[in-house]
């Protein structure tokens, strides 16, 4: 994106983002008070906006479309997203994938974005249905370049899920697990090399108390030359499981 592109971005985010020290209008709330910026599509389908609100959404759209398309637009955004969320900032990374998502409904990244967010919040269920909204939009996309780290942080999220409903809904919960480990194995059968998936799967295999299988994805991410689990979860995991002894290849 080149300088002048940016510069009308910045000027889109002045003139539209609401100031934080403003008084909310009743309109950009929602009925229970929060800001219609921080919940995923502004509530959508549940939430209208006001007229005033969607006049001001058609200046933005058109501000964004004077310097590109709607996608390119979005895409920005949806970078902005990533970069807030990394340092912190998660209100600001919502607005952003609320922007990116107004501008390309189609695109699978906000989406993912809001799968991110919600689990953040510990929002599993609601995290789970963007991250399939985002692996469809995705598949149909045809580039699934992506689609190895789309499946490892929605199979977080199904475990996650999975494990809060063990005692109220047994059933359930081994349905959300063996789906995170379905996701787990496929991506890593895209991407043999992709670290985070090892990593994450490892975790989640010590919860449920398969340790050998843990060990082997520790294993498996020291073969590959990629970081391990923090050191706590090695200890953690060595008390339970003594770490198995290297294989002979004789």
């Amino acid at each position: 994106m080149d300088r002048t592109k940016i510069g009308l971005m910045l000027l889109v985010l002045w003139l539209w983002v609401p100031w934080s020290w403003a008084q909310p209008l009743p309109d950009t709330l929602s009925p229970s008070g929060v800001p219609l910026h921080l919940i995923p599509m502004y509530g959508d389908p549940d939430l209208k906006k006001s007229q005033r609100l969607l006049d001001a959404d058609a200046q933005f759209i058109a501000a964004v479309e004077s310097s590109g398309t709607r996608h390119q637009g979005s895409r920005g955004f949806s970078a902005q997203g990533w970069q807030r969320l990394q340092a912190g900032e998660a209100d600001v990374a919502m607005r952003r994938f609320n922007q990116a998502w107004l501008l390309d409904p189609d695109d699978y990244i906000p989406y993912w974005g809001f799968g991110a967010l919600l689990s953040a919040r510990h929002d599993f269920l609601a995290a789970i249905e963007h991250y399939q909204k985002a692996l469809v939009l995705l598949s149909a996309s045809g580039d699934l370049s992506e689609k190895h780290r789309l499946l490892t942080d929605a199979a977080r999220a199904y475990a996650l899920q999975g494990f809060e409903e063990k005692e109220k809904d047994p059933g359930l919960a081994k349905a959300h697990i063996d789906q995170a480990h379905a996701m787990f194995s496929e991506a890593i059968q895209r991407v043999p090399t992709y670290g985070n998936a090892y990593r994450t799967w490892a975790v989640v295999l010590y919860v449920e108390g398969d340790f050998a299988r843990s060990w082997q994805m520790v294993k498996t991410l020291r073969q590959l030359g990629e970081s391990e689990p923090p050191a706590a979860f090695i200890e953690a995991l060595s008390t339970k499981m003594t770490e198995p002894a290297p294989t002979s290849d004789h």
